[in-house]
């Protein structure tokens, strides 16, 4: 909606953005004019107006992500994730919003220990992420073993390079696992684009999800 200034009393022109999010309009526009965002996806950040200068104005939205109770959350595929922490044996803190920030995608692969699946995908995991984990992050979060220095034994025997830590249980009830693992992809706005039920037999599939981004 364009307004002639930031009382935003008289509407002189109103339409949708086009699929690139472009929209262009024919009056002449002054110094005063703004523009208001209405039906926006919930997660961005939206200020009241945006003043309009010159004939070019680019306006860019960031997520805003809200943190919430896990407890009360059941997620499923479309779902705009709440923003969360980890924190890895080392006593890094992972935080989600943070990782979309910084990368293009997030994936969170669910596993335990004794979960012989989990174990066998592991190594096709490790290998996409050495040829894409500059551009996506991937968290290996488990609900079952509460042990990070055991989890972090595991991975270092191993030689993964990806974080791997122990994380809430309630994870899976919020994201409904029925089975390990289960890999959860989460795209650079915050939403649930995928989920995968079951081990991976190959590095093809995890670089199929990480390349898309």
């Amino acid at each position: 909606y364009i307004y002639t200034d930031s009382t935003m009393s008289e509407l002189v022109w109103f339409a949708k953005t086009d699929a690139e999010g472009k929209l262009s309009f024919s009056d002449i526009p002054s110094d005063n004019f703004v523009a208001v965002l209405a039906d926006v996806p919930a997660g961005y950040l939206v200020e009241d107006y945006y003043p309009l200068t010159g004939e070019l104005t680019q306006i860019k939205l960031s997520a805003g992500l809200m943190e919430g109770d896990l407890s009360t959350v059941t997620y499923k595929l479309g779902d705009l994730m709440l923003d969360f922490s980890v924190t890895g044996p080392d006593g890094t803190v992972y935080k989600f919003s943070e990782l979309l920030e910084e990368k293009k995608a997030v994936i969170l692969n669910f596993w335990y220990l004794q979960c012989e699946p989990c174990k066998a995908e592991f190594p096709h995991l490790q290998e996409a992420y050495e040829k894409y984990g500059d551009e996506v992050a991937v968290l290996a979060m488990n609900p079952v073993n509460q042990d990070n220095a055991e989890i972090e034994q595991f991975r270092k025997d191993n030689g993964y390079t990806f974080p791997m830590m122990a994380c809430d249980p309630n994870w899976e009830k919020a994201m409904q696992i029925t089975a390990y693992p289960t890999t959860v992809v989460i795209d650079r706005y915050g939403y649930i684009t995928l989920r995968h039920t079951g081990s991976i037999d190959g590095p093809e599939i995890f670089e199929a999800m990480m390349s898309y981004f």
